[in-house]
C-alpha cells in the first residue's frame, strides 16, 4: 500500500533563512505539497479550522508563541495531523516533553539536518499505516478470535501480546520466524526483556508503554533480539487495550522488519557523502559541514578558515609509479592529514591529490596559520609505500569567514586562489587569500613571541587617565591603562597584543602585574602627600575566570597596603553574561573584600536590565562610541540618556567615556552623569605627569583640552 500524499504543510519558522531551506527540503521530495507559512497565533489557529493540513512542522523557538503550544492546539483540533518539530542541539529535554504531548518527530534545527525531513514524514505515514492496520487487527478480535489467529498468523509481519507485568503471552508464526523461535514452543514464562536488547526495554518501559496507556498507542522504532544476542531493527505499533472498566487489559505489538532498509540507507548514506579512495567526506559533505560551521561562527562572532591543500609534485610519483602506488599514497596522506586535522574540524578530498579542511570556532587568525604549519610538518617524514621511499610536501591556501567570503563557493574559490600563490612559492609553504592578512598573521605570531618577554624585559608600562566629578569638576578617581613599548617595533597598541595574551595565556600573569602596578603607584601618591583616589584596573575574561582571582587581590591589597575601597574593577558585559551564576559568586567574592565593581563598555553588549538587578555593580561605564556623537545624533543621545536614568534607578553611578568636546560635557552634565574621562581633560599619562597633575589641583574650571 502506497504511503498517501501530503497535499497542505503548515510551515511555523520565524526566521526567513530557515524557513527557506524546509520549503526546499519539503518540495524537493513532494513537489505537489502546498507550503503555507504561519507568522502567528491567529493565522495558526485559522489555518487549523479551515486549511485541513495534512502535516505541520514547528519551530520550537518563536516570537510569539512556542511549539509545545502549537502542539497543543493541533492536536485538539486535528489529533490524526502528524507534527514535526525543530529542536536545537542540547533541547532534549524539551524534545521528551513534546514526544509525551504527542509530537510524531523532532529533528534537530541545522541546515545539516533539513534533509532528513522527507525521511520522517515518509516514516509518520508508514506508522499511521500501521496503526490502521493495528485498528483493523482489534476490530477483527471483537469479531471472531479465531479468524484474527488465522489472520495474525499469516501476515509477515511481527505480532505478538503481553500483560501489564510485561509477560509475553503470545507471538504469530511470523514473529517466531524472525526470532527463530519453534511454532510450538512454550513462551509462557517469558517476558519483554527476553526479545529485547537493554537500550530497547528501555524504551518500552519509559516511553512506548505509558504512551500508550495514556494515548492508546505508541509507535517509533527499537529492536528485537534473538537468542544469540542478534538484534533486528524493527518499527514498531504498541497498542494498549482496556477492559469495560476502563483499566489495562494487555498489549499488543506489530513489528517490523527493517535491518535491509537500515543497512541500504546506511549505505547509500556513505556512498553519497564520503570519498571511495580513503573515506574521507567528499565535497558535497565537506560543504555541508563548512555551512554549519559558518552557521555557529555568526551567531559566536567566531572565525572559520578553510584550507586548500594540493600536493607538490604527486603526478611525477603518479605518472612514474602507477596509479596503483599514487593511490597507497593518497590514502597515506589522508591518514597523516586526519591525525593533525584537530577533532573538531573536517578534513576531506575533493578530487584526485586536492584535500579540503575546515576549522571552525577560531578567535584569530593566527589559530588558522598555527593549524596549517601543523599540517605542513606532517609531511617531513617519508613515506614507505610498497618498498617506495617517498618524500612529499603539499601546498596550503587559506580563506577566512566571513572576512573573505560569505558563502561556502566562495570560500572554497578564494582558498583556492591563496593555494595557487603558494604553488608560486615554490610549495610547501601556507597563504592567506588576502595579502595584508598574511602579514597579519606573521605580525601576531611575532608579536606572540615578543610578548612573551615583555614583562622580563621591563617593555609593560601603565598609563593613568583621570575620572572628573562632573558637579564638582575635580579628579575623582583614574584608570590604569596597559602599554607595550617595544624596543624595535615601538609602541604597540592594546587592541593589537592583549588578545594575544588571551590566547597564550600570558594575561594571567600580565594582568597580576597591572594590579600590582596600580595598587603600588596609588600607594606612592598618598605616601607623597597627595588625596587617597580610587583607582580603576581592567580585568580580563580570563583573569575573572580564575578560581584564586579573590584571593590573589587579597595577597596584592595586602603586600602594597591599598584600602580595598580605593580598587575599582572594570569588566566587560560580555564576560559576566557567559556564565551569569558564576559571575554573581565570583563578583560577591570581591565585593565583600570591599572592592568596588564597574561594568566596562556599557551599551556595546547585551545591557539587560535583569542581569544588572542580579549583578552587585557600583558603576556603569558608558562606551565612547556613544559619546562620540551625543551632541548630533538623537539615537545616541537617546541611549546614553536611557543608560544613565536606568542606572540612577538602581543606584548605580555612571562614568561617560572618551569625552572630547563642551558639547558633550554639557549634554553630561544636564543629565547628571556622574562622571567622566577623556582627552577633553587629559590623555592617559605616565605616573610622574598623573602626580604633577595632582599637585597643580587642576580641574574642569581651569582644564585646557
Amino acid at each position: 500500500m502506497n504511503a498517501p500524499l501530503i497535499h497542505t504543510c503548515l510551515l511555523v519558522d520565524d526566521n526567513p533563512d530557515d524557513r527557506a531551506l524546509v520549503m526546499r527540503a519539503l518540495l524537493h521530495e513532494f513537489p505537489a505539497m502546498q507550503v503555507r507559512h504561519i507568522s502567528d497565533m491567529d493565522g495558526f489557529a485559522d489555518a487549523l479550522q479551515h486549511a485541513h493540513p495534512d502535516l505541520i512542522v514547528t519551530d520550537y523557538h518563536l516570537g510569539w508563541s512556542t511549539g509545545l503550544i502549537l502542539l497543543q492546539h493541533a492536536k485538539a483540533a486535528l489529533p490524526d495531523c502528524p507534527v514535526i518539530m525543530f529542536t536545537g542541539t542540547g533541547s532534549e529535554e524539551i524534545a521528551v516533553e513534546a514526544m509525551q504531548a504527542g509530537l510524531d518527530d523532532y529533528v534537530l534545527k541545522a541546515p545539516r539536518h533539513y534533509s532528513l525531513l522527507p525521511t520522517r514524514i515518509r516514516s509518520i505515514l508508514a506508522r499511521q499505516q500501521q496503526q490502521k492496520l493495528l485498528q483493523t487487527t482489534q476490530l477483527a478480535l471483537r469479531d471472531s478470535e479465531a479468524r484474527l489467529r488465522a489472520i495474525i498468523d499469516s501476515g509477515t509481519d511481527y505480532i505478538g501480546m503481553f500483560g501489564k507485568d510485561g509477560s509475553v503471552t503470545y507471538i504469530n508464526q511470523a514473529g517466531r520466524t524472525l526470532l527463530e523461535i519453534g511454532l510450538n514452543e512454550d513462551i509462557g514464562s517469558t517476558r519483554i526483556p527476553d526479545y529485547m536488547p537493554p537500550w530497547c526495554v528501555q524504551i518500552m518501559l519509559n516511553e512506548a508503554i505509558p504512551q500508550a496507556v495514556r494515548n492508546g498507542v505508541w509507535n517509533g522504532e527499537c529492536a528485537l533480539m534473538r537468542r544469540d544476542g542478534t538484534e533486528i531493527p524493527v518499527s514498531a505499533v504498541i497498542a494498549a487495550h482496556k477492559s469495560a472498566d476502563g483499566s489495562i487489559d494487555f498489549f499488543s505489538g506489530i513489528m517490523r522488519d527493517i535491518s535491509e532498509r537500515k543497512r541500504y540507507e546506511a549505505q547509500l548514506s556513505h556512498l553519497a557523502t564520503h570519498d571511495v579512495l580513503t573515506g574521507l567526506p567528499n565535497r558535497a559533505l565537506f560543504t555541508d559541514r563548512l555551512e554549519v560551521s559558518m552557521h555557529d561562527a555568526k551567531r559566536q562572532h567566531q572565525l572559520v578558515a578553510v584550507m586548500a591543500l594540493n600536493l607538490d609534485h604527486f603526478k611525477t610519483i603518479n605518472d612514474s609509479l602507477g596509479h596503483e602506488i599514487g593511490n597507497a599514497l593518497l590514502r597515506a596522506v589522508a591518514g597523516r592529514l586526519d591525525q593533525v586535522k584537530g577533532d573538531n574540524n573536517t578534513l576531506a578530498r575533493l578530487s584526485g591529490d586536492e584535500f579540503a579542511l575546515v576549522c571552525g570556532g577560531l578567535a584569530q587568525l593566527n589559530d588558522a596559520s598555527e593549524l596549517a604549519q601543523a599540517l605542513l610538518g606532517c609531511f617531513k617524514t617519508a613515506f614507505h609505500i610498497d618498498g617506495h621511499e617517498l618524500f612529499l610536501t603539499t601546498s596550503i591556501g587559506i580563506a577566512v569567514y566571513p572576512s573573505d567570503d560569505r558563502s561556502a563557493i566562495g570560500l572554497l574559490k578564494n582558498a583556492a586562489i591563496a593555494l595557487n600563490r603558494s604553488k608560486d612559492l615554490g610549495g610547501d609553504t601556507h597563504q592567506f587569500y588576502d595579502a595584508s592578512m598574511n602579514a597579519q598573521s606573521l605580525q601576531h605570531l611575532m608579536l606572540s613571541n615578543a610578548l612573551h618577554h615583555a614583562l622580563a624585559r621591563d617593555e609593560l608600562q601603565l598609563h593613568y587617565q583621570p575620572q572628573i566629578n562632573l558637579k564638582s569638576g575635580e579628579i575623582c578617581g583614574m584608570e590604569a591603562l596597559l602599554r607595550w613599548h617595544h624596543p624595535q617595533l615601538g609602541n604597540i597598541s592594546p587592541v593589537e597584543f592583549i588578545p594575544i595574551a588571551e590566547k597564550t595565556g600570558l594575561i594571567a600573569t600580565i594582568g597580576e602585574w597591572v594590579l600590582r602596578t596600580a595598587c603600588q603607584q596609588s600607594m606612592a601618591w598618598q605616601l607623597a602627600g597627595l588625596a587617597a583616589l580610587p583607582i580603576a584596573v581592567n580585568l580580563s575574561g580570563r583573569q575573572f575566570a580564575q578560581p584564586a582571582l579573590a584571593q590573589t587581590i587579597t595577597d596584592i591589597l595586602a603586600q602594597t597596603g591599598l584600602a580595598p575601597h580605593l580598587l575599582e574593577l572594570e569588566i566587560t558585559e560580555s564576560t559576566l553574561i557567559q556564565d551569569t551564576q558564576a559571575s554573581i559568586a565570583a563578583l560577591n567574592a570581591l565585593t565583600q573584600l570591599g572592592i568596588r565593581i564597574s561594568i566596562d563598555d556599557f551599551g556595546t553588549g547585551y545591557s539587560s536590565l535583569s542581569y544588572l538587578k542580579s549583578f552587585p555593580i557600583n558603576a556603569i561605564k558608558i562606551d565612547q562610541s556613544f559619546v562620540r556623537d551625543i551632541h548630533t545624533d538623537p539615537d545616541d543621545a537617546a541611549i546614553v540618556s536611557a543608560i544613565i536614568a536606568m542606572a540612577k534607578s538602581l543606584g548605580m553611578e555612571t562614568i561617560a567615556e572618551g569625552v572630547e568636546t563642551n558639547e558633550q560635557l554639557a549634554f553630561l552634565q544636564l543629565r547628571e552623569c556622574d562622571s567622566m574621562q577623556g582627552f577633553l581633560f587629559s590623555k592617559p599619562v605616565n605616573g610622574n605627569t598623573l602626580k604633577q597633575l595632582l599637585q597643580s589641583g587642576k580641574n574642569l574650571s581651569n582644564a585646557t583640552p
